[in-house]
C-alpha cells in the first residue's frame, strides 16, 4: 500500500490533483489540506471514494488520537501541603536520594565551605597576571631570540607580582 499513488478531489478548486504517494497524502493529512470526506481515487480506477469509506486508508492518514482525557473531576486536597523546609540541613535532607535512609541523616562533615569572593578574585588575579607576564616575555624571546637574561626577568617579575598581589589582597584590602 506504500507504493500506491491516489488522486484527490479538491473541492475548492474543483478539480482532480495527483497522483501522490501515501506519504504525501498522509504530510496533506496533517497539515489540514485533505479530511476524511475528502474523495480519493487510485489511477487506474474513475470510481471516487470518501477516505473514511476506506478503511484501510483512513486508519493510516487519520490515527486514533493517543491522547486521553481525564474522565473524572479534579478533587482538591483536604490538608494544606507543608511549609517549604528553609533550614539548610533540611533541604539536604530532602534534596538527598531516599534509597538508602542512612543518607538522609546530614551532619556538619557534609557542609563544605564555599569559597569567598576574595579568594576567587585573588586565583584569577594571579593566574591571569603570571599568565600575562609569561606570555609576553615568551612573545619577546620568541621574536627576539631567547636570552637568560629575560628568562630570569620573567620569573622575577612571576614573584614580584604574586608577592605584591597577594600582600594587597590579604594585607591592605578588607573583606569583600
Amino acid at each position: 500500500m506504500s507504493s500506491e499513488r491516489l488522486y484527490f478531489f479538491d473541492s475548492e478548486a474543483k478539480q482532480a490533483r495527483g497522483p501522490y504517494l501515501l506519504d504525501q497524502l498522509k504530510e496533506f493529512s496533517e497539515t489540514g489540506v485533505i479530511s476524511r470526506n475528502t474523495l480519493v481515487a487510485p489511477p487506474d480506477n474513475s470510481e471516487w471514494i470518501a477516505i473514511s469509506d476506506w478503511p484501510e486508508l483512513d486508519s493510516f492518514l487519520f490515527p486514533p488520537s493517543t491522547i486521553h482525557l481525564r474522565t473524572e473531576r479534579y478533587q482538591a486536597e483536604a490538608e494544606a501541603p507543608a511549609a517549604l523546609a528553609t533550614d539548610a540541613y533540611e533541604v539536604l535532607a530532602i534534596n538527598r536520594s531516599h534509597e538508602d535512609p542512612d543518607k538522609l541523616v546530614i551532619t556538619d562533615e557534609d557542609m563544605r565551605p564555599r569559597m569567598t569572593r576574595r579568594t576567587r578574585d585573588y586565583l584569577w588575579g594571579i593566574f591571569g597576571g603570571n599568565f600575562l607576564i609569561i606570555a609576553g616575555n615568551g612573545l619577546y624571546g620568541l621574536l627576539f631570540g631567547v636570552n637568560p637574561v629575560i628568562l630570569l626577568f620573567s620569573l622575577a617579575l612571576v614573584a614580584m607580582w604574586t608577592a605584591g598581589f597577594t600582600w594587597i589582597t590579604y594585607g591592605i584590602m578588607g573583606r569583600w
